[in-house]
C-alpha cells in the first residue's frame, strides 16, 4: 500500500487571471494523512467554492464545484507533488449569462494554476521579505496603485509607503491575506484579499470593482 503520509499538509493555491477576468482566484487545499481532501476557496468574480474530496496514490486531485446554482462549474484536476501543486489541462471556469453585477454575459474561460505547500514554524516569520512591493491593477482603477509595506518578524503587514487609497492589509497565520481600501472611482471601501505563495515568493489575490476584477500581488523588491 502507498503511504499519502508524505503529501499532507496544506497547499495554497492561486487559480491565475487572464486577459477577460483581471483578477487571481484563491483557495487553500488540505490533505490529511489518509488521503482525503478538504478545498476551500473564492473566485475572482467573489464566487465562493468549497468541496470535499480526495487525493489518488500518484497525487492527482480532482476538482470539481457547481457555481451559480448549478449553472455554472469549476472543473479540473489538480497535481499535488511534496511543494508544489500544478495542473496539466488547466482547469475550466464556466459562468452563464444571468443579471449580474460583475460579467453578466457569462464566460468559459480556462485558467492556469499556481500552487505551493504552506509550511508555518512557530516564531518564525512566514516570508523573509526585506522590502514588499505592492500592486492593485484592473478592477475600474483609472491607474495602478503601487505602494510598500513591511511585515514583521511576527507576520504583521504594515504599508509603509504614499497611501491616498487609505489600503490596510493583514497576514493571517494560514498565508491568507485581507484588507481594503478605498476604490478611487466609487469612493467605497473595497475588500481585497490574496493568498501566500511560499515557494514562488510572491502574494496574489483580487478585488471587485465597478463592474470588474483587479488583482491584488504583494513581492519583495526595492524599496
Amino acid at each position: 500500500r502507498i503511504s499519502l503520509a508524505p503529501l499532507a499538509g496544506q497547499y495554497n493555491v492561486v487559480f491565475a487571471r487572464n486577459p477577460g477576468i483581471n483578477g487571481d482566484g484563491i483557495a487553500i487545499v488540505n490533505v490529511d494523512r489518509s488521503g482525503k481532501v478538504r478545498i476551500s476557496g473564492s473566485l475572482a468574480d467573489g464566487t465562493r467554492f468549497g468541496q470535499s474530496t480526495a487525493i489518488s496514490s500518484s497525487g492527482q486531485v480532482p476538482l470539481y464545484a457547481s457555481l451559480y446554482r448549478g449553472g455554472g462549474s469549476l472543473l479540473g484536476y489538480l497535481n499535488i507533488t511534496s511543494s508544489n501543486v500544478t495542473t496539466a489541462d488547466g482547469v475550466s471556469w464556466i459562468k452563464p449569462a444571468q443579471p449580474d453585477r460583475f460579467y453578466s454575459a457569462g464566460f468559459d474561460s480556462e485558467l492556469s494554476v499556481l500552487g505551493s505547500r504552506f509550511t508555518r514554524t512557530v516564531g518564525a516569520p512566514l516570508v523573509n521579505w526585506t522590502n514588499v512591493i505592492v500592486n492593485l491593477a484592473g478592477g475600474n482603477l483609472a491607474t495602478n496603485i503601487t505602494t510598500s509595506a513591511s511585515i514583521s518578524l511576527r507576520n504583521a503587514l504594515v504599508i509603509t509607503g504614499d497611501n491616498p487609497v487609505r489600503l490596510r492589509l493583514s497576514l493571517a497565520p494560514n498565508g491568507v491575506v485581507r484588507g481594503s481600501f478605498v476604490h478611487p472611482v466609487s469612493g467605497r471601501p473595497t475588500p481585497v484579499q490574496g493568498l501566500l505563495l511560499q515557494n514562488a515568493e510572491v502574494i496574489r489575490g483580487y478585488f471587485l470593482g465597478v463592474d470588474q476584477a483587479g488583482y491584488l500581488k504583494l513581492s519583495e523588491g526595492a524599496p
